[in-house]
């Protein structure tokens, strides 16, 4: 099972009153994905939301609410942590096996980008 939490560098109060640092988080079973994940990020109205998001990749054991609660503290610490692999597109793949950041950069002249 993967855990995946995105943010376009927000800070979001949480329901418990803490700030965290990802718009959206979720746990999806990727055991037959391979080696590598693909990421794909489109324009909406000939525009990116934003010019690049941060995205964390990690390992869960199981897809329970515990699970996506714990692995929600441990992505909002990476996400803050300044060292998030910066990704253009076309640069190396997305490596599901392996806990990380990633601040992938969308190319303004493409309409999609993909990871």
């Amino acid at each position: 099972l993967l855990f995946l939490a995105t943010s376009a560098n927000v800070s979001v109060l949480a329901d418990d009153g803490h700030d965290e640092h990802y718009e959206w988080a979720g746990i999806f079973d990727v055991t037959s994905a391979g080696d590598t994940l693909q990421w794909v990020a489109q324009k909406v109205d000939g525009a990116y939301a934003d010019a690049a998001m941060k995205f964390v990749v990690m390992g869960v054991a199981s897809d329970s609410e515990e699970d996506l609660e714990s692995a929600e503290a441990d992505a909002d610490t990476l996400l803050e942590s300044g060292s998030c692999t910066e990704v253009d597109v076309g640069d190396a793949a997305i490596v599901p096996s392996t806990t990380a950041c990633y601040e992938l950069h969308f190319d303004a002249s493409l309409d999609t980008s993909t990871y």
